[in-house]
């Protein structure tokens, strides 16, 4: 039996043993590079300065790192750092002075670019942290991998401090509510109904008989008449005698006045009627009318 061999293929080849050699180039020759990482750790206002923290074991370089005190985005002062500047094998704290009043204490952004990437760090109206104080820094907890905090007591080359614990505020608790007490309905007292008082029946006068003298009731009655009899009748003025002859007069003369204005109105229909009627009968008779 015979192996038949196939031919390599020479392109694939070189093309694979190009890949292995960058990679190793870039692991022997970049190590620092690719797993040294610096990142600030705290910042100082009042005493301007910075510290940055090593985040890996070994010798790590700051060559070509640029470290913005004050608005990073407008290049306003910044430090440059060279080949000297590097952090020893087992040195994790760096600080690192601004060289003038640069940093802002109410509000301000503090910035690192190095060949890994940028580390950025934003207080008052530029972050989220609040301003320090004077005698206040910010720093991370923990160290190089925490949120930065407010802390009470800066710490430049060494261990942040804890953070400063915020006051609770208290919540207001709801005084509840007096319960209103019901007030006992008082029980009426009976009011004593007053005995009525016996009124004393009153005693009828006994009529007391009298002795009428009709003789004397006669007298009274016959000068009482007498006394009519002698009324002076009251007379009667001569105006008023007169109007009320007058009356009947007046009376008789609107009543003749009246009839009289009714025979003036009637006549003239009656004797036209009464012509006609005439008319008629001399017709019927042959007799010529005499108008």
């Amino acid at each position: 039996m015979f192996l038949i061999s196939q031919p390599l293929d020479l392109s694939a080849l070189i093309k694979t043993f190009k890949l292995t050699f960058l990679f190793l180039f870039i692991v022997f020759l970049f190590p620092l590079c690719i797993n040294a990482q610096v990142v600030i750790n705290e910042v100082y206002p009042n005493s301007e300065w910075v510290e940055l923290y090593k985040t890996q074991s070994g010798e790590v370089s700051l060559d070509g790192c640029i470290l913005y005190f004050h608005n990073p985005d407008a290049n306003i002062q910044k430090k440059t750092f060279s080949a000297d500047d590097k952090f020893l094998e087992n040195e994790f704290f760096k600080k690192v002075d601004s060289g003038g009043s640069y940093i802002n204490d109410d509000s301000d952004t503090i910035s690192l670019k190095c060949l890994w990437g940028e580390d950025r760090i934003g207080y008052g109206d530029q972050g989220t942290i609040n301003s320090p104080k004077d005698n206040q820094s910010i720093g991370r907890n923990p160290d190089g991998i925490g949120n930065f905090y407010i802390l009470d007591n800066p710490t430049a080359g060494s261990a942040n401090s804890s953070p400063v614990t915020p006051t609770p505020t208290a919540s207001p608790t709801q005084t509840p509510s007096p319960t209103p007490s019901s007030t006992p309905t008082s029980t009426p007292t009976p009011t004593k109904t007053p005995s009525p008082t016996p009124t004393p029946a009153k005693k009828s006068p006994t009529p007391t008989p009298q002795v009428v003298d009709d003789n004397s009731k006669n007298t009274d009655e016959t000068i009482l008449g007498l006394r009519e009899e002698l009324k002076t009748p009251t007379p009667i003025p001569e105006g008023e005698k007169q109007s009320r002859r007058n009356v009947p007069i007046i009376a008789a003369v609107f009543i003749l006045a009246g009839a009289g204005f009714m025979i003036a109105a009637f006549y003239p229909f009656i004797k036209k009627h009464w012509d006609g009627y005439n008319s008629r009968r001399a017709q019927k008779k042959n007799i010529p009318h005499i108008g």
